[in-house]
């Protein structure tokens, strides 16, 4: 397996979770484990898996992987995540800086690929370039657990609730962040990137009083054959 280890800049730009990553993982890390958590019953890990977590933040779902026996790899764009996995695991995660739209990995590489709560927090055009990588380094018998906000009306009461809170979260991320949240889901959130990448969705789960979609999605290997 290829693996290639990027640098940490001391003082890198444009990275807005440097400041709290930290607060990051004490904050939020428990209520979105609790949907990553459900997620594993999609898709039970396996001992040897190997396992890649793009976008992997604070490292939390890969060390939950690693404690099923997986191989885990991680690629992170923000040095401030990295630096809070790297103390807080104490190099017991294969972890690199790096953007997932360009992964540094063979091809057909992982068993399972993680994308939890990414997509919609990075631009449009990027979307397509991370799911392209995505199929590249995924073997064809391999799965990806796509986690993410779920297009549609949420359970009521407490759905509508959690709705404003998520609203008000993407806000507080800054104006970057919002404007691509509010992208993801007014152009329909996951299906039509799926459909794009002729990727197909075979397990199909709710969280998050019906915010949140658990995704296990395969290559659609009939659209190459031939």
């Amino acid at each position: 397996m290829q693996k290639r280890f990027i640098p940490i800049e001391s003082k890198p730009q444009n990275d807005p979770y440097l400041t709290i990553a930290r607060l990051y993982g004490t904050c939020l890390d428990p209520i979105i484990m609790r949907w990553k958590k459900k997620a594993l019953k999609l898709w039970p890990p396996r001992k040897g898996m190997v396992v890649l977590d793009a976008g992997c933040g604070t490292g939390a779902q890969l060390n939950l992987y690693r404690f099923y026996g997986c191989s885990v790899f991680g690629v992170e764009i923000s040095t401030g995540m990295i630096a809070a996995a790297r103390q807080k695991f104490r190099g017991s995660l294969n972890l690199c800086q790096g953007n997932a739209g360009r992964m540094p990995y063979r091809n057909q590489t992982f068993d399972l690929i993680l994308l939890s709560m990414m997509l919609h927090e990075i631009a449009p055009d990027n979307r397509s370039m991370v799911l392209a990588e995505t199929e590249r380094v995924l073997k064809d018998s391999g799965r990806i657990l796509i986690i993410d906000y779920r297009v549609g009306r949420p359970n009521p009461p407490l759905g509508w609730l959690f709705k404003i809170v998520i609203t008000l979260i993407e806000m507080a991320a800054g104006r970057p962040h919002d404007d691509n949240y509010r992208n993801f889901m007014k152009t329909g959130g996951l299906p039509p990137l799926l459909k794009k990448h002729r990727l197909t969705v075979e397990r199909h789960g709710i969280a998050g009083r019906g915010n949140i979609g658990l995704n296990i999605v395969a290559k659609d290997l009939s659209a190459t054959a031939g």
